[in-house]
C-alpha cells in the first residue's frame, strides 16, 4: 500500500461511528507492536452477526474484508516504503484463545531479503495448522 501505517489504520476506523457494533463494544484504540522487528500499529475489533462484512483495505472493489462475527486484529507497518496489511481473524467465540498464539507466530516472522508474495485466504485455519505442527 502507499498509504502510511497511520493513514492505512485510521482509513477503517474513521467509519466506527457508522458501524453497527451491538452488542459489541467498540474497536479497542490503536496501539503498538512489534513485527518482523518493526513498529506496527494495530486495533482490535469484532464485527456483528447482523452486520455486512467490514471492508478494512479498498473499496470497490474490497480487497480486505472481516466476516459476521468475527473479532480481528488489523495491523499495519512499513516495510521498504510501502504499508503491510496483516489482518488476524477468527470467530468471536474462539478469538481470545488464538490471539495470543496468532500474534507471536506473526510477531517472530521476518521480513526476506527481497519480496515474496504470500496470500492466506484464510489465516485463521493456517495458523491453526502451524499451530498444530509446532507442538
Amino acid at each position: 500500500m502507499t498509504l502510511s501505517p497511520a493513514e492505512t489504520i485510521a482509513r477503517p476506523r474513521s467509519r466506527i461511528p457508522n458501524w453497527n457494533l451491538d452488542p459489541y463494544e467498540l474497536p479497542g484504540p490503536v496501539k503498538e507492536w512489534t513485527v518482523a522487528g518493526r513498529q506496527a500499529l494495530y486495533f482490535n475489533a469484532t464485527t456483528p452477526t447482523g452486520s455486512p462484512e467490514w471492508t478494512l483495505v479498498g473499496i470497490n472493489p474490497p480487497e480486505l474484508e472481516v466476516v459476521r462475527d468475527h473479532s480481528f486484529r488489523m495491523s499495519a507497518l512499513p516495510v521498504r516504503g510501502k504499508t503491510v496489511v496483516i489482518v488476524i481473524q477468527g470467530p468471536s467465540a474462539e478469538f481470545a484463545q488464538f490471539l495470543p498464539t496468532a500474534t507471536r507466530l506473526v510477531a517472530i516472522t521476518r521480513v526476506p531479503a527481497r519480496p515474496v508474495p504470500v496470500i492466506w485466504n484464510d489465516g485463521f485455519a493456517v495458523l491453526e495448522s502451524l499451530v498444530e505442527r509446532m507442538r
